[in-house]
C-alpha cells in the first residue's frame, strides 16, 4: 500500500496549473511571469473549463504597467474541482494564487521610435494547497478512507525578449511541496508526510507570419517544461516529466482560429475559435484525449484590456 501511495505521489508532482488550459495566448501568466505588463495597458483575464469526468477549472488574472518605471506587475487566482461516486468515491479541490513582477528593458528601437526588442526580466511567488479525498468499499474488507494533501510554495525566475513579431523566454521554477496523507482502513490507520523540491525549467516561444497583414496574421507558439522531483520519504527519490503545449493560431481580421496539443502526464488536442478586437478578446474551445477516448473538454475564455 506504501509503495503504491509513493508512486502515485511521484506522477501528481508533475501537475500544474498550465495543464488544464491549452491556449497560451488566453493565460500566459501561467507559462511566463515576465508576460505581465506585456500589453502596455491593464488586462482582465478569465478562462475556465470542463470535462465529462466533472473536473471544472477556473483561472482569473490581472496585469498591468507602470510606464513610469517600466514595470510590469499582476496577481492570479486559480481553483479547480472534480468529484466522482460509485464504488470509489473521489473529491478533489485545489486553489492557488500567484503575483508578478516584471521589468522592462528596450533593447533596440525601429526607425519610428517604437521598441523593436524589448528584455523583461521576472519573478513570481506562488502557493497551491490541494485536497484530494478517497473513500472506497472494496479495498481490504470495509469502508477505507484516503485524505491527501498537498501544499506547494513556488519562486520562479524569468526571462524574456520581445520582437515586434514574436518572443523567446526561459525560466527556472523551483518549488517546496509538502505532502500529508491520512490513510483509514477497516482495520489499521496509518499517517505519511512527505516533502520535495520540485525544480523545473521551461522555454516558451512564438513567431507571428504575415505580421504587416491587416487580414491574416499566422502564429505558431510552443511551452516546453521539464520538471525534476527531489522527493525524501526515508530513502531520496527522483522523478522527472516533460510537458509540452503546442499552438497554432490563425487571425483572419477580427477572428482567430487555432489547433493545439499538450502532453501533460497524457495527451490532448484541441481546437479553438474566438473574437478579438484592441478591447476584448472572448472564444471557446473543444478538446480530447488522445489516450483515452473517452475524455473531452471545453472551454470558455474573456480577456478586457483597459
Amino acid at each position: 500500500m506504501k509503495k503504491l501511495l509513493f508512486l502515485g505521489l511521484l506522477v501528481s508532482y508533475s501537475n500544474s496549473w498550465g495543464q488544464s488550459f491549452s491556449q497560451i495566448n488566453q493565460t500566459p501568466l501561467l507559462y511566463h511571469p515576465s508576460f505581465a505588463g506585456s500589453t502596455g495597458k491593464g488586462r482582465l483575464a478569465w478562462m475556465g473549463n470542463m470535462d465529462n469526468y466533472n473536473m471544472k477549472s477556473s483561472y482569473l488574472s490581472y496585469d498591468n504597467l507602470w510606464k513610469e518605471k517600466g514595470i510590469g506587475w499582476g496577481t492570479s487566482l486559480l481553483y479547480s474541482h472534480q468529484s466522482s461516486d460509485g464504488s470509489f468515491d473521489m473529491k478533489n479541490n485545489r486553489i492557488g494564487a500567484n503575483c508578478y513582477f516584471s521589468t522592462k528593458h528596450v533593447l533596440l528601437y525601429s526607425i519610428d521610435e517604437k521598441p523593436k526588442y524589448t528584455l523583461s526580466p521576472s519573478l513570481s511567488l506562488g502557493y497551491t494547497f490541494d485536497r484530494t479525498s478517497y473513500d472506497t468499499d472494496y479495498l481490504y474488507y470495509g469502508n477505507d478512507k484516503i485524505i491527501l494533501d498537498h501544499q506547494t510554495w513556488q519562486a520562479t525566475l524569468g526571462m524574456l525578449v520581445n520582437s515586434e513579431n514574436g518572443y523567446v523566454g526561459i525560466t527556472y521554477k523551483n518549488s517546496l511541496r509538502v505532502d500529508d496523507l491520512k490513510y483509514a482502513a477497516y482495520f489499521e490507520a496509518q499517517n505519511y508526510h512527505h516533502t520535495a523540491f520540485l525544480p523545473s525549467f521551461s522555454l516558451v516561444l512564438a513567431q507571428t507570419f504575415f505580421s504587416r497583414s491587416k487580414f491574416f496574421r499566422l502564429t505558431p507558439s510552443g511551452y516546453f517544461q521539464l520538471n525534476t522531483v527531489y522527493k525524501k520519504s526515508g530513502n531520496y527519490s527522483y522523478s522527472t516529466t516533460k510537458d509540452v503545449t503546442l499552438n497554432l493560431t490563425a487571425n483572419i481580421m477580427k477572428i482567430y482560429l487555432g489547433a493545439g496539443y499538450s502532453s501533460f502526464l497524457i495527451s490532448n488536442r484541441n481546437v479553438f475559435a474566438g473574437f478579438q478586437n484592441e478591447h476584448i478578446r472572448m472564444g471557446g474551445g473543444y478538446g480530447w484525449n488522445t489516450d483515452y477516448a473517452d475524455i473531452k473538454f471545453y472551454e470558455l475564455s474573456f480577456s478586457r484590456f483597459f
